[in-house]
């Protein structure tokens, strides 16, 4: 009987676990990506992305969200899948962990990460809320996360206090992975194998163009031809050190000023072989032990010995007349030693000083470097350039500019004003958010005479921001404000908006004195264009067109157009009427259905064969060549027909 009740309460615990199961699964629920990531709350800013935190109804957890900008071009999408790519196969807890990455049907490519109530090793030193000790603990975090990244074959390329983040628990994190350098022949096999990495990597070898942030970045970096490899990380742990003790003046000592002056070599044979090297020498220096790079001698050592054993002390005192020559010897060879380190010191205060010249000297080039850090919308970058600026000129004109266009950015239009020269501070407070009337009002107070500098990186910022949240006339009305500006009241402009079955209609013909036409970017951008039409200007090309979704192109009697423009754009009706052209043979593979040659230049005849969805030609009687026209496809319908008609 016993057997038989054994046997019943068993199957009737496994019918129960089998209902549970049966309703878990009935309540279960599917969610789609755009779902999952709800309750977004706006964060932070980048050069190619923007943070949300949200919360991921898959695990209830709260997250951060990082999202493409909708206007990054072709380089900064590949710069955004390559940074959450590498991001996600670095996992050490001193690395800001990737939780997931792909594409959002409504939000485009996409990487999730640990969200933390945390600040930066910049802002903690800055508001003074972390002691030296600490400060030490946390450059150790980042040799850790760099010797791993490095055995990998992955280099940071932008390590600074700013990338380094600091939650309220203890957790250091190294984050900003955007800048990294992969050495592949230093990779680890599953680097290798990661055939989805090679194939959104930018293509740029560790020899390309110079990247990282001034004072941080090493010199090799600003080289063209200069190898770089991991000791360009060992130099900007060098620079975090020096950043540390300069906060620390009373705390720092001798013989960390020698490992940051070591780190911090010119020549990158003479800095530390590796992040573990350098890691070590920081933990000798808290642990009471002479750092390598003090080559500390005898007295030394046994001063730190009996620092270390302090119950030495106490022996040493007891026998104080069998060392007392011991002791004198002691002193002596101590006083050399301090002597030594203030040369140290020195020779690292004139370093500075000497960087700072350089610095000052380069400051046009610096400024340079910000102002297309700016233009590209690589906002973070340029806030540390802007930063670097500032700290060797102050009162820098562009500087300020530069950085009153920043806080606009971030609409922080307090701190922008006292920026910003005196006759637009009394405009800029009566700007409110989608205020087209009052943005207009602002533009107009810009002086385009050369007397103010750079005052279009505010002025196109504002314009772009506010555009966003405007009707399609207010769009078109600031469109033709800042334009009309721009090349002065006394030119006639003629634009017209109009909204079609499927995106916009831009007309932009009939302006004969006009060559610049990068004000249609902002108006189009994020939008699709049915027709855009600037037959009849001055233009010469429109290198922003990649960037825009045009269906219809109108590009009549234009002079020396140069149609290399057009690669990568998915123009399907293309009307190049009486045009003269160049780069004719930008147009193979193009997805063009409809083409208009007639009254053009065009001769370059055999590109027409490399345009698998053509179906309507349209040429001057006789110039399509015989032995053209017979390989062409036989479903084509060419007119040759002169006048306006196709």
């Amino acid at each position: 009987m016993t057997s038989d009740f054994s046997d019943f309460l068993a199957s009737q615990v496994g019918e129960a676990e089998d209902a549970a199961r049966q309703g878990l699964a009935d309540e279960a629920v599917v969610l789609s990506s755009e779902e999952r990531y709800a309750e977004r709350v706006f964060l932070a800013e980048g050069g190619q992305k923007r943070v949300f935190r949200c919360r991921d109804l898959a695990s209830g957890r709260e997250i951060a969200l990082a999202l493409l900008k909708t206007d990054a071009n072709l380089e900064q999408q590949s710069k955004f899948r390559r940074e959450a790519r590498l991001n996600a196969l670095l996992e050490h807890p001193n690395i800001m962990p990737v939780y997931d990455c792909g594409i959002l049907p409504e939000d485009g490519p996409f990487f999730t990460m640990k969200l933390i109530r945390r600040h930066s090793l910049q802002q903690a030193l800055d508001e003074g809320r972390i002691d030296f000790d600490a400060a030490l603990a946390a450059l150790i975090g980042v040799c850790r996360a760099l010797a791993y990244a490095h055995e990998k074959g992955i280099l940071h390329f932008d390590v600074k206090p700013d990338n380094i983040q600091l939650s309220d628990h203890g957790e250091v994190l190294l984050c900003d992975w955007g800048l990294a350098g992969i050495a592949y022949e230093d990779c680890s096999e599953a680097l290798l194998a990661d055939e989805e990495l090679r194939l959104i990597d930018l293509g740029q070898s560790l020899d390309s163009i110079a990247k990282g942030t001034p004072g941080y970045a090493a010199p090799e970096m600003w080289q063209a031809g200069s190898r770089r490899d991991r000791r360009c990380d060992i130099y900007s742990l060098g620079a975090v050190l020096r950043q540390i003790l300069v906060r620390f003046p009373a705390a720092a000592a001798p013989a960390l000023h020698a490992v940051a002056v070591k780190a911090l070599a010119e020549t990158p044979a003479e800095r530390y072989a590796s992040a573990d090297e350098f890691r070590l020498e920081i933990e000798r220096f808290r642990n009471g032990f002479a750092t390598g790079a003090e080559q500390a001698g005898p007295g030394r050592l046994l001063w730190l010995l009996i620092r270390r054993h302090s119950s030495l002390s106490l022996v040493l005192a007891g026998a104080g007349s069998l060392l007392l020559a011991s002791s004198l010897l002691f002193v002596r060879d101590l006083q050399k030693r301090e002597a030594e380190s203030r040369l140290l010191a020195q020779r690292l205060d004139h370093e500075r000083q000497a960087k700072e010249a350089l610095q000052r000297r380069d400051l046009p080039g610096l400024l340079q470097q910000a102002k297309k850090l700016f233009h590209d919308r690589d906002f973070d970058a340029c806030a540390s350039q802007v930063a670097l600026i500032r700290s060797i000129d102050p009162e820098l004109p562009a500087g300020r500019l530069l950085d009153a266009g920043l806080r606009l950015n971030r609409q922080d239009f307090e701190g922008a004003a006292p920026l910003l020269p005196e006759k637009l501070q009394a405009a800029l407070p009566q700007l409110r958010r989608g205020d087209t009337a009052g943005l207009i009002a602002f533009l107009a107070q810009i002086d385009y005479s050369g007397h103010e500098p750079d005052t279009s990186l505010y002025r196109n910022l504002l314009f772009a921001r506010h555009a966003a949240l405007a009707t399609l006339e207010e769009k078109r009305e600031l469109t033709a404000a800042e334009w009309q500006l721009k090349i002065g009241s006394a030119k006639p402009l003629h634009l017209e908006v109009r909204q079609a079955q499927i995106g916009i209609e831009i007309d932009a013909s009939a302006n004969p004195h006009i060559s610049d036409f990068y004000p249609l970017e902002k108006l189009a951008l994020g939008q699709r264009v049915a027709l855009l039409d600037i037959s009849g200007s001055a233009c010469r090309q429109l290198p922003f067109l990649e960037l825009l979704d045009v269906a219809d192109l109108r590009l009549r009697t234009l002079v020396d157009f140069r149609l290399g423009c057009l690669k990568g754009t998915q123009i399907r009706r293309l009307d190049l009427r009486g045009s003269t052209l160049l780069d004719e043979s930008a147009l193979r593979l193009l997805p063009l259905e409809s083409l208009d040659l007639r009254g053009s230049s065009f001769y370059l005849w055999d590109v027409l064969l490399e345009l698998p969805r053509l179906k309507e030609l349209a040429v001057d009687p006789g110039v399509l060549p015989d032995s053209i026209r017979q390989r062409l496809p036989a479903d084509l319908k060419i007119s040759e027909e002169s006048g306006d008609k196709l």
